[in-house]
């Protein structure tokens, strides 16, 4: 028997040896077979991932989805503590998205503060190979990687279930239970299941968890209490266009400061910011704006054209800052995201 880290090559090769050894030895076909079935069994074996030791050390997340109340398929996004099995989110949505994460990292933040690091598959929410990658699309692929670059939390992933058991057995447990509570509770439409959710996990921890008075308490403080729905953001490269306007999901913006239209060069590259609570913002390499919403694209053409051309902002050479919201530092970590990120294969 040989070691489940062992690596895929030497596993190749191991098996190539055993089997031409077999071949010049007098035994039985079948006896072959099933000798050389127990190798793979071992060879797809994966070893057994350990408790963590501290409170916040490593969060489990994903989404489930299942018939939670009768005829309504819903998706279920929940995080778990490695250490203490304790739940610490819960939200339902219609799809497994980004908001839906975005919601249960916020829930976390408040109420326990910023973990050490987070576990999850290599869904595209968190992961996607490079070459796999479309443009619109993988803008969205970063989003969460981004969040937790800045706040210093180790996001990884793993294709194989038996690294996330905490949070595959939680969803094995709701499956069953979750949906009883929901119907005794008179419960039918997904703002009222997300409401009782909190009452739920309070009734699932006294139950289910650990007791964390005696275990060390990884998080850190989150501060930034009152910038939580900026962090909590999605970023999305833009080129201003003829009319200085910008272009976001078919409608037309343009920055404004201090109540005017601020006009840029055409093909100045532009970030705008969708923050959690759903406004919009703008970043070309120096101070944040609001981006309000115009009824035509040549709403501004005549003015802009009017502008003598120092008025008008240059494009900038990107910069590698040290704030996290400057649209430089979105630029350096998209190119180098699948750095960031662990992988356990």
């Amino acid at each position: 028997m040989y070691s489940p880290r062992i690596h895929k090559v030497t596993k190749k090769i191991i098996k190539q040896k055993i089997a031409y050894s077999l071949k010049n030895q007098n035994i039985k076909n079948i006896e072959k077979k099933e000798y050389l079935n127990t190798l793979l069994s071992i060879e797809n074996s994966h070893p057994m991932q350990h408790r963590k030791t501290e409170f916040g050390e490593r969060l489990q997340t994903d989404a489930s989805v299942h018939y939670w109340i009768k005829e309504e398929k819903w998706y279920l996004h929940g995080f778990i503590d490695d250490a203490t099995g304790k739940i610490l989110a819960l939200y339902f949505d219609t799809e497994e998205t980004l908001m839906g994460y975005y919601n249960i990292t916020k829930k976390v933040f408040l109420n326990y503060g910023i973990p050490k690091e987070i576990l999850t598959d290599k869904r595209t929410v968190f992961w996607s190979p490079k070459e796999k990658e479309s443009d619109l699309h993988s803008d969205s692929l970063t989003q969460y990687g981004f969040l937790c670059h800045n706040l210093g939390i180790k996001l990884t992933t793993s294709s194989v279930p038996q690294t996330k058991g905490r949070i595959e057995r939680l969803w094995n447990t709701l499956q069953d239970r979750l949906p009883k509570e929901l119907k005794e509770n008179n419960i039918s439409t997904i703002n009222q299941a997300n409401l009782f959710l909190d009452e739920y996990i309070d009734k699932y921890n006294s139950q289910f968890s650990l007791q964390i008075e005696n275990i060390t308490n990884s998080f850190r403080f989150f501060e930034e209490t009152k910038n939580i729905d900026f962090y909590l953001s999605r970023r999305f490269e833009r080129t201003v266009n003829k009319g200085s306007t910008i272009k976001y999901q078919n409608k037309y913006y343009i920055p404004h400061s201090n109540g005017e239209p601020v006009f840029y060069k055409n093909k100045t590259k532009i970030m705008v910011v969708e923050t959690f609570d759903g406004k919009l913002y703008s970043n070309s390499y120096s101070e944040w704006m609001p981006l309000l919403e115009v009824l035509q694209n040549s709403t501004y053409k005549e003015v802009y054209e009017d502008k003598n051309p120092a008025e008008i902002n240059k494009i900038y050479k990107p910069i590698k800052t040290s704030s996290p919201w400057k649209y430089t530092n979105w630029i350096f970590y998209k190119n180098s995201k699948n750095k960031v990120l662990g992988k356990i294969n």
